[in-house]
């Protein structure tokens, strides 16, 4: 009985030693709790202003509570609340509106300070003959068309003049002819095709918002113009480039291989007071079709590569997006996958941050072989480079292919460095169709740095007006990053065929819609909108060639070769 009881005490003070044991272990994890608690609470307002400082306007705007009072107000806000009923009282008993009357706009007027410069447009000499037989017409009267012309730094007004001839005999005016002048890109606007050509090249190419060029071209013209003015010119002269642009579209998809990507856009949804996500795609051709396709959609899926890819026939670059593996899945063979090492090399560079793996340095300097030796392959044939890729490429290639399968069931799944194994061999095909011609690219970088453009330009007019002004912006962006893909100065290249396309196609989408107007053209019609392709421009104007941007890109060049050079090093196998 007594070591029943003895044995009762020492599990009584044993159980209290573990109680206290426990108390003071819940105490610790309670501190350390609290702790945590608090840096919890630290982080999440760094997380906080991190986002806000990334994803928020920058605006600093307080929209009080309407339940909310305020301290020191209490009779203005009483005053208020009384009023209000007043006020809606007063609201409902007024009177329906009238019919609104139309105020006669004011006629536009060009300051005197501006310079003149006039362009007439005559009868030819035998038009001039009377149909009566009485001798040659004679000038009733003038029709003037005035336009604003800018080329920088200076502008002038642009002054059309049209001649109404009639019999000089007859009182009747049965006989009055009036001569006609050339097709005008904005037609009975007040901009002429010099600052269309302008404003087109600010916005799309040099990345200026329109309240930046009111002030450039109001110190030039003298004049304000509001930016609702600016952009209507734009829009309006995009539609007649419609035709430029669907042939560039027909060209692109006559190329071997196409690269294609995309990014986002935001639009002005009207009536809600705030901006939609739109996309932005992008379609390169091969150097045999140096052309840049943007195209507007509203979404990211597939209906817009499907749209545009329709009937294509070849090799299609991209980053391995869903949309286009499906599309390649359901071709029948007549799209061939391609993959980008770029993408690969930087899904491999961000594990290097987070990993200590050895796979990862190992796989960046394995692609750095494969792109040390397509910089050797820069100046040869493709089928030269289609040999050399089969003799040195592939077995780097074979040799990074057994790494990575011996490491990826080692590696946590959710980590870095498996996203970037995972990426690579579930898209190998694709990865190392590069091997079979040597007119494929390695990468897609070319895709991704015409993009580059339309970002910088988001940053800094931050949407677009409305899914019409979207489609403007693409049209503007496949001629001016075409001619820049082609060293040509965009500027004048935009002012000739701001000159010359209406005029060759005047009656473009008037007699059909957008996908079927371009196949009622004829083949004058597509000949002479051929010559305004800028490669082909480019030949017929040499002096337009941007040769500083040339010479920047070949030292550029330089440079990067020689990095590659001094860091080459020979293959193992």
């Amino acid at each position: 009985m007594s070591q029943s009881f003895d044995e009762l005490r020492e599990e009584n003070e044993r159980l209290k030693r573990e109680n206290e044991h426990l108390r003071r272990v819940s105490g610790e994890q309670k501190a350390t709790i609290t702790t945590l608690q608090e840096q919890l609470e630290v982080l999440e307002e760094q997380i906080a202003l991190l986002k806000k400082a990334l994803f928020s306007p920058r605006r600093e705007r307080f929209i009080p509570d309407p339940d909310q009072k305020l301290l020191f107000q209490p009779e203005q806000l009483d005053r208020d609340d009384a009023a209000a009923p007043e006020e809606a009282e007063t609201k409902d008993e007024e009177p329906p509106a009238g019919k609104k009357r139309r105020h006669k706009r004011k006629r536009f007027e060009f300051p005197q300070c501006l310079p003149v410069e006039r362009f007439e447009h005559p009868l030819a000499p035998e038009e001039l003959v009377c149909p009566c037989g009485c001798g040659q017409l004679a000038v009733v009267s003038e029709r003037i068309t005035r336009q604003l012309e800018y080329i920088p730094p200076s502008a002038y007004v642009a002054e059309h003049v049209r001649y109404t001839y009639g019999c000089p005999t007859s009182r009747a005016g049965e006989l009055i002819v009036t001569s006609d002048k050339p097709e005008n890109i904005n037609e009975k606007g007040v901009f002429g095709p010099s600052t269309i050509a302008w404003l087109a090249q600010s916005k799309f190419e040099r990345h200026l918002p329109l309240y930046r060029q009111q002030e450039e071209l109001q110190s030039a013209s003298h004049m304000w113009f509001s930016r609702s003015v600016l952009s209507g010119a734009l829009v309006r002269a995009s539609v007649r480039l419609r035709p430029l642009k669907d042939l560039i579209h027909r060209l692109v998809l006559k190329s071997f291989y196409v690269r294609a990507d995309e990014t986002t856009g935001r639009v002005l949804r009207p009536g809600t007071g705030k901006t939609g996500l739109v996309y932005l795609w992008i379609y390169v051709g091969d150097n045999d079709h140096p052309y840049q396709l943007f195209d507007y959609r509203l979404d990211r899926s597939r209906a817009g590569p499907e749209a545009i890819l329709s009937g294509f026939q070849g090799g299609l670059l991209t980053d391995g997006y869903s949309v286009y593996t499906l599309l390649v899945n359901e071709s029948d063979g007549q799209l061939v996958d391609l993959g980008c090492w770029a993408h690969a090399r930087r899904k491999f560079d961000e594990s290097c941050a987070v990993t200590a793996h050895g796979l990862a340095h190992d796989a960046l300097a394995w692609i750095w072989q494969l792109y040390d030796i397509e910089d050797r392959l820069a100046d040869v044939t493709p089928e030269v480079r289609r040999q050399v890729r089969v003799r040195e490429s592939l077995p780097i290639l074979d040799e990074l292919h057994r790494r990575l399968t011996e490491v990826q069931p080692t590696v946590r799944p959710s980590s870095k460095l498996y996203e970037a194994i995972g990426y690579l061999l579930n898209r190998w095909d694709a990865m190392t169709r590069f091997t079979t011609d040597g007119r494929y690219a390695i990468d897609n970088n070319t895709a991704e740095r015409s993009i580059r453009p339309s970002v910088i330009g988001r940053k800094n007019y931050e949407f677009f007006g409305s899914d019409r002004g979207g489609e403007a912006g693409c049209i503007w962006y496949t001629l001016i990053q075409s001619a820049r893909f082609n060293h040509v100065c965009a500027r004048p290249y935009l002012h000739d065929v701001l000159l010359q396309v209406p005029r060759i196609v005047p009656e473009y989408l008037r007699v059909g819609d957008a996908e079927t107007a371009f196949d009622s053209l004829s083949a004058d019609q597509v000949e002479a909108l051929a010559s305004l392709l800028p490669d082909r421009w480019m030949k017929a104007h040499p002096e337009h060639r941007s040769e500083e941007r040339q010479r920047e890109l070949e030292i550029e060049n330089q440079r990067r070769r020689q990095r590659r050079r001094l860091r080459r090093r020979p293959v193992k196998v």
